[in-house]
């Protein structure tokens, strides 16, 4: 090719060998990219910037999620051997020199590089406090100003918290928000005290995912509000450390951001670690004492530098726009590509650039808009051609699938790749001793890759029927690599086989490499549930929760577990703090009544007796109008409970007046709200003789067979609020008591915990609720009887204008309804690159006043 005839000359040589081990990685040969990219590294006299903007491609280190091929871990371990590593990429390379260690459940080599990290650990955690849509981010909640363990602050949800300690040092340098607190949209904080024994020049390093504020001496040094995803010691400041104690305090926000996390440390001015003592205790410390002075990150700057000195070089931009990337600056990044896509329309780097930046930014619409481009003109790209392939596959095309196959072994097939693909023609052609024999040949020579693994252990487990041999196979993987799907297959597998020694044996391999895994210990919690060793699941369950106190399903699991070991007044004590973090659990708010001895809600509900209301309908409904169905009664319960938590119960009973409403519910989907859990309580088919007959049910679908004109359906299904947010402080519910079929019974009924304020408005009616009060609840309940039916019009009104309908809601003033609403437009309010380009397309230099 082009570049590697450049390699050839020295002009071009450096380029072209980073240019080469990008294109090797796109056509399937990653040693060859190593290659390229070692070589140019042993040409360069400072090859970091190249090194840290190309750092997670196949010619660094590769994937983030796995161990280090042999090629990569000897550059890897080069790398710690090279003086000019220092304070560019030195917290990163021992990183992940330990985390390939980690996968290789390597402990003592893992530690002994996690070590050299030498970030900061001993910290004071505080939190959740509210975040929604990044809004918490500039909300005073008293932090900076009250670092004393004694103060009191509300949490998200108006839990009354602490500082706490959590007496725990992750080893690998990060601190995860996860490890110390439970939820979505949050803000936390972390403070320690640093002593140094001198005034002393310091740099500061810090590299996190969410968004970040650091203060030192309560002087804010750090603060940018939109989410980023750094590399160790991105951000870089100079100051100086007062002589005793500094407090160091951090603002986390995790808007957007499932894996929050930040690390920090301190160097001298040469990037030498500094080993200071530090406490979460409480220390004095001089306030106001601190001058911070940014230093650009080295990789931006020495690539900056190179365009200027390059200004026609594609290369450099390319690396800048890869390094801004890395850091989730998706503004900065896009507007360099888009400038090179100007440029360079067709460039493949550029386009591919494009496309995996708005795939990280969530912009699928700029996303498809550059594939487009791309396909048209890479049709034989590696990508494109498993895309196509894996499509033919699904359709069992067989001509275009080995049409398209042999075309990718041609440009791009390795041995691994040929096989895999011959047994999927093998499957296509029901040739099913071949695929195995493939299978089988594919594990034989790949054993330490994951899909080959998973499909031997399938063959042995589901084709074989031999479960201990399939065990093995796990097994044998696991003794070097690291895995979490397999992990936990193979912790499954032991627990239901009834070896929980096994089980608990893998477990504690694990949380003894990786100590805070919360859903490792969680599978132990549930092990010794099993084996009704409530003390020691108790004991665990309480050691997550002094790491993590707003853990809401540890907090309702320990409920749980002293409710079997009888200690109700401890269950209640669990399920109550439960509650105070995530107050909207429907199962929490009916369990503490049932501990409480009060009748579940659900239970208070009154329920249809399916024949008393047929018999009814029958004795006593009259209409003119015929429909395909008659509605025999449409009952809706409406609970809501002090905390919001809200529940419902709908029951109705239809009767079929002709074969289309056979063929329209003869087959009933059931689908929850996105914040709620589904249940059917009852789907049958009763027969005119009163006969009834069961739905068959399959997963959220119920089907009446041996339906016929003449059969009523009756349904019973509940829906029960297990997840929310902000928004959901503001209950709303709606009812119509009519409809266009003929109504016999129609009944409403609201539930709200004594002390709450409903609100109902009445729409194209006058009907009066009953009232009354039962266990703690206020019931208000409409009942309707004959409604008159709506006229089915082609030109009619909507249906919500003129239907006999009531709304319900419950919660919070004008005023809060503004501040919510405040919240979650601000952070949609705020410019983003891609907006600030279009305007200027379409306004700079244009006159639309005439």
């Amino acid at each position: 090719s082009y570049f590697e005839k450049a390699i050839d000359s020295k002009e071009n040589e450096q380029n072209a060998l980073i240019t080469l081990s990008q294109l090797y990685t796109r056509v399937n040969k990653p040693k060859s990219a190593e290659e390229a990219f070692q070589r140019f590294y042993n040409l360069s006299d400072d090859p970091y910037a190249e090194i840290y903007a190309l750092w997670f491609t196949d010619a660094v280190i590769g994937y983030r999620g796995s161990r280090k091929s042999d090629g990569q871990l000897k550059f890897l371990e080069k790398l710690s051997k090279d003086p000019r590593r220092i304070g560019k990429i030195d917290a990163a390379m021992n990183y992940w020199l330990g985390t390939h260690h980690a996968f290789s459940f390597d402990k003592p080599n893992s530690r002994k590089y996690y070590k050299k990290i030498n970030n900061i650990k001993n910290w004071d955690c505080l939190g959740p406090f509210d975040n929604v849509m990044n809004s918490g981010f500039d909300k005073d909640f008293g932090v900076l100003a009250n670092p004393n363990p004694d103060a009191i602050f509300k949490s998200k949800y108006g839990a009354s918290i602490k500082w706490f300690d959590p007496e725990m040092s992750p080893s690998d340098g990060y601190i995860f928000q996860r490890t110390n607190f439970t939820g979505y949209n949050s803000i936390v904080y972390y403070q320690t005290f640093v002593q140094s024994k001198e005034i002393k020049d310091v740099i500061l390093k810090i590299g996190y995912t969410g968004s970040l504020k650091v203060w030192v001496n309560d002087v804010l040094m750090h603060s940018i509000s939109e989410k980023r995803k750094t590399e160790m010691d991105y951000f870089q400041y100079k100051g100086k450390l007062q002589k005793g104690y500094n407090r160091i305090l951090v603002q986390l926000g995790n808007y957007n951001a499932s894996y929050a996390n930040f690390t920090l440390r301190f160097t001298d001015l040469k990037h030498h670690n500094l080993d200071f003592s530090n406490t979460n205790e409480v220390q004095k410390y001089p306030k106001g004492q601190f001058h911070a002075e940014k230093i650009p990150f080295y990789a931006v700057e020495q690539l900056k530098k190179k365009i200027a000195d390059n200004p026609n070089d594609l290369i450099y931009p390319f690396l800048l726009a890869k390094t801004y990337t890395r850091s989730n600056e998706i503004n900065e990044a896009e507007n360099i590509l888009l400038k090179l896509q100007k440029k360079y329309p067709t460039n493949y780097l550029v386009l591919r650039s494009l496309i995996n930046l708005y795939e990280q930014s969530g912009n699928s619409t700029e996303q498809n808009r550059y594939y487009e481009i791309y396909e048209k003109n890479n049709p034989d790209d590696m990508d494109i051609l498993t895309n196509e392939i894996s499509k033919h596959n699904n359709k069992k095309d067989k001509a275009e699938y080995v049409k398209l196959t042999n075309k990718f072994k041609l440009l791009y097939g390795d041995n691994y790749t040929k096989l895999t693909y011959d047994s999927n023609l093998d499957a296509l052609n029901e040739n099913y001793d071949a695929v195995i024999k493939k299978l089988e040949e594919l594990y034989a020579k790949y054993p330490n890759k994951f899909d080959p693994v998973v499909s031997a252990y399938n063959l042995e487990k589901e084709f074989y029927n031999n479960p201990t041999k399939a065990n093995k196979i796990l097994e044998k993987y696991l003794e070097n690599n690291f895995n979490y799907k397999i992990l936990s297959q193979l912790i499954t597998n032991y627990t239901e086989e009834g070896n929980h020694a096994k089980a608990i044996e893998l477990i504690q391999k694990t949380t003894d490499l990786f100590e805070y895994d919360l859903q490792m210990n969680k599978e132990l919690i549930n092990i010794y549930y099993r084996q009704k060793q409530y003390d020691k699941a108790i004991k665990l369950a309480e050691k997550i929760i002094f790491i993590n106190p707003s853990n809401y399903e540890m907090l309702k699991d320990l409920g749980v577990l002293y409710n079997m070991k009888g200690k109700t007044k401890k269950a209640i004590e669990y399920y109550e703090r439960s509650l105070s973090y995530f107050p909207f659990s429907f199962e929490v708010n009916e369990k503490l009544r049932e501990l409480k001895g009060q009748t579940t809600v659900m239970n208070l509900v009154e329920k249809i007796d399916p024949d008393e209301a047929i018999d009814n309908y029958k004795k006593n409904f009259k209409t003119d109008k015929k429909e395909i169905f008659d509605i025999v009664v449409n009952n809706r319960s409406f609970i809501v409970f002090k905390s919001k938590a809200v529940g419902s119960l709908v029951e109705y009973i239809i009767k079929i007046n002709d074969e289309k409403a056979i063929q329209q519910y003869q087959a009933i989907e059931f689908s929850p709200g996105g914040n709620f859990n589904g249940y059917i309580n009852e789907a049958q088919t009763i027969k005119a003789n009163g006969n009834k007959i069961n739905g068959e049910r399959n997963s959220g679908t119920v089907t009446f067979t041996q339906l016929e004109v003449g059969d009523y359906i009756y349904v019973s299904y509940m829906e029960t609020q297990v997840y929310g947010g902000k928004s959901s402080l503001f209950v709303y519910d709606d009812f119509s008591f009519n409809s266009y079929s003929p109504t016999y019974e129609v009944n409403y009924n609201i539930f709200t915990e004594e002390g709450m304020k409903p609100n109902f408005k009445a729409v194209n009616h006058s009907y009066q609720s009953k009232k009354k009060t039962l266990e703690g609840f206020n019931i208000n309940s409409w009942q309707v009887i004959n409604p008159e039916p709506l006229k089915s019009d082609f030109y009619s009104v909507p249906y919500a204008d003129i239907a006999q309908s009531l709304h319900f809601s419950i919660g919070s003033s004008w005023y809060d309804i503004a501040q919510w609403y405040s919240d979650l437009s601000g952070h949609q309010a705020r410019p983003n690159y891609t907006i600030e380009t279009i305007t200027k397309e379409l306004f700079n230099g244009k006159n639309y006043s005439k």
